[in-house]
């Protein structure tokens, strides 16, 4: 366990930590509200059955491409004379009831699985107040003050 292998947020190239067991208050939890208890595993990726096993997708919309309108024209038998512009291609667009902008539905990545960040992981130990902003180091900082994460460091140095 090296809080230096972890990001900020879920998922990416993070490596995946073991779990480990919270044995006591002190040196593993926070005063703030948390999930985790006495005798609880920490998991350090999403498990199956957590309430975080979701998809989310969100709609954006944007300006279609020159490309992409000529080619909705061109499908609908719609021509155009040589040098083309911009304007006339929307303008052309607009007589034929062609949408100049578009909404792509965008899914974004699943947590299932994927390792959890500092930001999570600190949460979850109640180490974090909710109300504030913490940068990397901080959360680093944070995390590397408890027990389990000295510990695995000072196997380390043994070994």
């Amino acid at each position: 366990m090296n809080v230096n292998g972890m990001s900020r947020g879920f998922g990416g190239k993070q490596k995946p930590m073991r779990d480990t067991v919270i044995i006591e208050e002190n040196g593993y939890l926070g005063m703030f509200p948390r999930l985790l208890n006495i005798n609880d595993t920490q998991h350090f990726s999403f498990q199956t059955d957590e309430k975080f096993d979701v998809t989310l997708e969100e709609e954006k919309s944007r300006k279609r491409t020159k490309k992409e309108l000529l080619q909705e024209l061109t499908s609908r038998g719609i021509s155009l004379p040589q040098g083309k512009n911009m304007e006339m291609i929307k303008e052309k667009c607009q007589n034929s009831g062609i949408p100049l902008e578009i909404v792509e539905q965008k899914t974004v990545e699943v947590w299932n699985m994927k390792p959890k960040g500092l930001l999570q992981v600190c949460w979850e130990r109640g180490l974090i107040d909710e109300s504030r902003t913490y940068k990397v180091d901080e959360l680093r900082e944070i995390l590397s003050n408890c027990t389990d994460f000295q510990q695995e460091e000072t196997q380390r140095c043994k070994q």
